[in-house]
């Protein structure tokens, strides 16, 4: 199982939602990294990555 990075608590409090379920924020982190990582592997996936985060954003923001 891969470790997942978790976004630094400053830039979440900066605009994005907090998670009461720790799988939730663990998902919306991991999204949020792949979006903000210059170096992603495909404009594809950062499409995905970002698609996933606006699926969280109405429901918990």
């Amino acid at each position: 199982m891969m470790k997942v990075k978790t976004v630094s608590k400053a830039r979440r409090k900066s605009g994005g939602p907090e998670f009461r379920d720790r799988d939730m924020q663990k998902a919306y982190d991991e999204a949020l990294r792949i979006v903000e990582q210059e170096d992603a592997r495909t404009l594809e996936q950062k499409r995905r990555a970002h698609n996933n985060l606006l699926r969280w954003l109405p429901q918990n923001g």
